[in-house]
């Protein structure tokens, strides 16, 4: 559970990052809203649409199905992630600038190389 918070949190930087700048812009009323809801529900509609394509290869995977759909819960967790980030980013943006948005970037690749790094190590 910890690896997929922090998988989600990572996901989240880059549309944390877009937030701020939007939120750098003015005019933020509703937008964190808007932004946080279009960000966590397409950050979270990713993984289920790959596994609706991963059903077409389901013969080949069929034994592990189950793990798969555990994983598959880890969706919710990334939206609502992102949902959070981005609506902070957008709030964060309107009174700090464009300064800390690619801090944001530079964190998320960051963790995404390191999640890599430990998937080829264990």
């Amino acid at each position: 559970m910890f690896e997929v918070i922090v998988l989600a949190v990572a996901l989240s930087m880059d549309a944390f990052a877009v937030s701020i700048g939007l939120g750098s812009k003015g005019n933020t009323r509703g937008l964190g809203l808007k932004a946080g809801l279009f960000f966590g529900s397409f950050q979270a509609l990713m993984p289920f649409i790959g596994y609706l394509g991963g059903k077409g290869v389901l013969g080949w995977v069929e034994a592990y199905a189950h793990w798969i759909a555990f994983g598959l819960r880890a969706c919710l967790i990334i939206g609502v992630t992102t949902f959070i980030f981005s609506w902070m980013g957008v709030v964060i943006g309107k009174s700090s600038g464009t300064w800390l948005e690619s801090k944001a970037e530079i964190f998320g690749g960051v963790v995404l190389i390191l999640i890599g790094i430990k998937l080829l190590v264990y």
